[in-house]
């Protein structure tokens, strides 16, 4: 079973997409630009007069995609061939010489945004040009949820670091069993960069723990890392929970409070996100000193975007490069999107198989409500959907700049500290962060493959009704909600301080090229009778759906389903009317009364149909079908008393085999299919 995407993919599978040229009528400003990204891409921007005083940044967005937007700005970035001469391609467009960023990738400087625009585009039709296109500012969300509420700074309701009975010591539920961590490590050494919209530097619980020559703002150039306006609170907050120190009496504690850390600034003064270019520099930024980057923040739209080329370039340079080839940690949200069914795997920062994609789990052991599921989420950090009984309390700017407001004169803790009530994965990345410092303290010879090893086998699940829980080949449980679940911190450190490195990294390419057309609204309802089969279009669910058909089974007809169903519905389908609860709640009942699926009809609509939603958490997997189709279906079984109607859920499909030669045994197996559709890309 597999969690079913937002989108059914439709069109025919494409190895490239065409760059297609766009001239605008004579005497009308252009609005369609053609660059390599290095993929081709068509950019609509708005109209410019073409003069070299016009805006510092200019809005467009793609043109088949209309919700990636971007900014551009005046500087080019240009990758040449190896052995391609920067002088010949760039001659007579009027570029001056900024920087050669890594060899063979240069930044220029154009003269306007306009001229950036124009010659950008006569770059890319040159021979030897692999990507050409201005620097783009690409809006990116903070992955935060929170709601202004009265803190309380004492580390017994720090339920995420220790879930105990006071008296028994008795584990009451999901926590990071912090101080059997603490009796090894606290972090000592290890300075984790928080890329975020700056830190409040003199915040009681920061006194000591800045690295203070590791401070930099990257959009103003500047060794600066405090926030530059006063609404940016979000890294303040998300640096508490890594790196507040302990036993000072006051506030909070960190996961890993004997860490030090670094504030690097990418969010500017109008709270815009970093250019690429300046993203890439944060990236590749003292990356001998700074040992773990904490990333609070993701994609903010659902469309599956790739990380831009030069800070894909900087990425590398810090995983391959960083910690003297060690590799630098990247701790990465899921995603804060779950109720709109986003994907982690989409967004192209987290979906790297080198970086740790961490998810959340609230205090009852399932995932938050808010966590984005996907293949790449590598565990989970401890946060609910709302704060509720048990709120996360983290350091907030001081008096009353923070988002807890109360301040006080003679006092100035009042105000320093917030109760999250409503989480986000901005949250759950720095715990995941701190555990990791924790690590490196007793074993700094740890690669980002062995990091990644010792969380898997550190981590454990709490929630084993999650339907997507299951072993994988190895036999670790995992889970697309959780991954590998939530890290014991004593574990991790304990385990870490006798790791032995993995071997050498052996990456095994296999390509096969096939032209199918992927079939659209291709899942269905057929139901037997007699050797006659009808055929119905279904819609899926959220939830699980099935990867093969499922057999003919007898289908009962349990009505609304509104309450515990009393039928033994074991080994058949339950055929439920929709209206008057929530599908997961009917689905639940058919399948605690032994249903192995579900097929929903709706109750109005005629012929409307749509995808089911809210089933997450549902066992089995569930249909839906229209009004029409259901009626059609009643009428069918009622037709006779003597042999029982059978329905079996069928899959039109098609698939490719990739032809693999060698024996192996993977650590990780990434697939990637290059096609076009009209939302994913």
């Amino acid at each position: 079973m597999h969690g079913f995407r937002r989108v059914i993919v439709s069109g025919w599978i494409l190895l490239l997409l065409p760059i297609v040229g766009v001239v605008a009528a004579e005497g009308l400003p252009r609005t369609q630009f053609n660059f390599k990204t290095p993929s081709p891409v068509v950019y609509e921007v708005a109209p410019l007069a073409k003069r070299a005083d016009g805006p510092r940044w200019l809005q467009a967005h793609e043109r088949d995609r209309p919700g990636v937007r971007v900014e551009f700005g005046s500087q080019i970035i240009l990758r040449l061939a190896k052995g391609q001469a920067l002088g010949q391609t760039t001659d007579g467009l009027g570029l001056e010489f900024v920087r050669e960023f890594a060899p063979q990738l240069f930044i220029l400087e154009a003269r306007s945004v306009w001229n950036a625009l124009v010659a950008a585009e006569m770059l890319s039709l040159r021979d030897g040009v692999q990507v050409s296109h201005p620097v783009r500012r690409r809006p990116m969300q903070k992955m935060t949820r929170l709601a202004k509420r009265p803190n309380d700074p004492l580390f017994p309701l720090q339920w995420t670091l220790e879930n105990r009975d006071a008296e028994t010591g008795a584990i009451l539920g999901p926590e990071f069993n912090i101080r059997e961590a603490w009796a090894t490590a606290t972090g000592k050494g290890i300075v984790i960069g928080f890329a975020d919209d700056g830190v409040e530097l003199t915040h009681t619980d920061f006194q000591g723990q800045g690295a203070e020559d590791l401070h930099y703002n990257f959009t103003i150039e500047q060794p600066k890392g405090e926030p530059l306006n006063t609404r940016q609170n979000h890294g303040t907050v998300v640096a508490g929970l890594a790196v507040a120190t302990i036993n000072n009496g006051k506030g909070i504690a960190g996961v890993s409070p004997g860490a030090r850390f670094a504030s690097q600034v990418v969010w500017d003064a109008g709270d815009s996100f970093a250019t690429e270019l300046e993203v890439a520099n944060m990236f590749k930024h003292r990356v001998d000193a700074i040992h773990v980057q904490n990333h609070s923040w993701g994609s903010s739209s659902i469309e599956q975007l790739d990380v831009p080329e030069i800070e894909a370039v900087a990425i590398n340079e810090a995983i391959e490069n960083g910690r003297d080839g060690k590799g630098v940690i990247m701790v990465r949200v899921t995603g804060n999107n779950r109720s709109s069914d986003w994907s982690a795997a989409d967004d192209g920062y987290s979906n790297d198989p080198r970086v740790v994609t961490v998810g959340a789990v609230g205090a009852d052991g399932r995932v938050a409500g808010f966590s984005n599921a996907g293949a790449c989420v590598l565990c989970a950090g401890l946060i609910g959907e709302t704060g509720g009984d048990h709120p996360v309390y983290s350091t907030d700017r001081m008096g009353s700049l923070g988002w807890n407001r109360k301040s006080n004169n003679d006092d100035p803790e009042v105000g320093s500290y917030i109760a999250i009530d409503r989480g986000g994965n901005s949250y759950s990345v720095p715990q995941i962060a701190g555990i990791v410092a924790l690590m490196l303290e007793v074993n700094p010879e740890l690669t980002y493959r062995d990091v990644q090893q010792v969380l898997i086998h550190a981590s454990r699940h709490y929630d084993f009704e999650d339907p997507f829980l299951a072993p994988n080949a190895a036999g670790y449980w995992f889970s697309i909600n959780t991954g590998f679940g939530v890290p014991d911190a004593g574990s991790s450190v304990r385990l870490s301080k006798h790791w032995t490195n993995a071997e050498s990294l052996v990456e095994k390419t296999y390509k096969e090229e096939s032209l199918k057309n992927v079939p659209d609204d291709g899942l269905l309802v057929q139901t037997i009778l007699g050797g006659a089969v009808n055929t119905f279009r279904a819609s899926p669910g959220n939830g699980l759906v099935p990867d093969d058909p499922i057999e003919a089974l007898p289908l009962i007809d349990v009505g609304k389903a509104l309450k515990p169903i009393v039928t033994n519905l074991s080994g058949a389908g339950a055929l439920i009317q929709r209206g008057g609860a929530f599908f997961s709640e009917k689905v639940r009942h058919a399948a605690d009364a032994g249903a192995v699926f579900a097929v929903i009809y709706n109750h109005t609509g005629g012929d409307e149909r749509f995808i089911l939603g809210d089933m997450n958490s549902v066992p089995i997997p569930a249909v839906f079908i229209t009004q029409n189709d259901g009626e059609k279906i009643r009428t069918i079984m009622a037709s006779t008393a003597e042999e029982q109607v059978k329905v079996k859920l069928a899959l039109e499909q098609t698939g490719a085999v990739i032809n693999v030669p060698d024996s192996l045994l993977c650590e990780q197996v990434g697939v990637r299919v290059d096609m076009k559709h009209p939302i994913r890309g």
